[in-house]
């Protein structure tokens, strides 16, 4: 597979960004925005990326990355942050529980986990120096 040149205000098709998606789960990435707001990108604050995986959310299925960097690795592979959202999607309704992580782990992306911990023990901490 050649590697797409990805591009800002772009979507794309997951096969074209080497996801397996053999169900037709996701109807397309689309990079530089939220394919719902295409502008609104702030109210999505510290986030990398966000997948529409409410299956009530007309944008269903959409996985949305603030920066092209963000899609593919330099060898044209999907990266940590793609693979993530797909699990999004791939498990609906859930946010970072128990399906998620098994979902994650096997794309690929167990790091991710980690990740998201050390996110939330972040927030946690933040939160509590607010409340003080």
């Amino acid at each position: 597979m050649t590697k797409p040149k990805i591009v800002s205000g772009n979507p794309y098709h997951a096969t074209d960004l080497g996801l397996n998606d053999e169900d037709g789960v996701v109807w397309g990435i689309f990079v530089g925005a939220c394919i719902d707001e295409r502008v609104a990108w702030g109210i999505w604050e510290d986030a990398a990326a966000h997948a529409h995986n409410d299956t009530k959310d007309p944008w269903f299925g959409w996985i949305c990355i603030i920066e092209p960097k963000d899609v593919l690795t330099p060898t044209g592979r999907p990266t940590s942050t793609l693979i993530h959202e797909y699990a999004h999607i791939l498990c609906p309704n859930s946010g970072h529980g128990v399906a998620w992580k098994k979902k994650v782990t096997e794309l690929g992306a167990k790091r991710e986990i980690k990740r998201i911990e050390r996110i939330k023990e972040k927030n946690k901490i933040a939160l509590s120096k607010q409340k003080r």
